[in-house]
């Protein structure tokens, strides 16, 4: 399937912003201005066909009944569909060559890792105290970047709410 009227951004998310001042480009407002690829329309995986998305929260209690994509009532939130960032929010691509993908060693984006050889991070470098060794990180030690293989794609079905 290759979505009518949306860009893949090379972020990984599907376009959700346009650039200013009009006619703006397709960007993404999750990532951008700062992130890598924020504006970078990606065509290497705009097919997503035989690919299915499931709710960032799929599996979990949630705080609401919003669910818009199939909910059973229960508050636990089990919304499934076919991949399609024309249809559904916040939709992530997670397949082959994401961008998105956590390393399957530290559980990190790429961007966490040491630029050059990738080595997973043992220390903080912006979040708790910079230079503080990172706990648990004694089991990714001497480890690089892999990325984790996801089954499904993400988006949010609307299971906590929009406010």
């Amino acid at each position: 399937m290759k979505p009518n009227n949306v860009s893949m951004m090379k972020c990984g998310h599907a376009a959700n912003a346009l650039t200013g001042p009009p006619p703006g480009m397709p960007c993404c407002a999750i990532c951008g201005p700062n992130g890598e690829g924020w504006n970078v329309v990606d065509d290497s995986y705009l097919y997503l066909e035989n690919r299915r998305a499931q709710c960032h929260y799929y599996g979990m209690t949630t705080r609401h009944n919003e669910c818009n994509f199939g909910g059973e009532g229960d508050k636990v939130c089990r919304c499934e569909q076919p991949s399609d960032p024309t249809h559904l929010p916040f939709f992530e691509y997670l397949g082959p060559g994401s961008p998105l993908r956590l390393c399957k060693h530290c559980g990190l984006g790429i961007g966490a890792h040491r630029a050059g050889d990738y080595a997973c991070p043992t220390r903080y470098n912006n979040r708790g105290k910079p230079g503080e060794i990172i706990p648990g990180s004694e089991k990714w030690r001497g480890k690089t970047y892999e990325a984790k293989e996801y089954k499904f794609d993400s988006f949010y079905c609307g299971c906590h709410g929009w406010n």
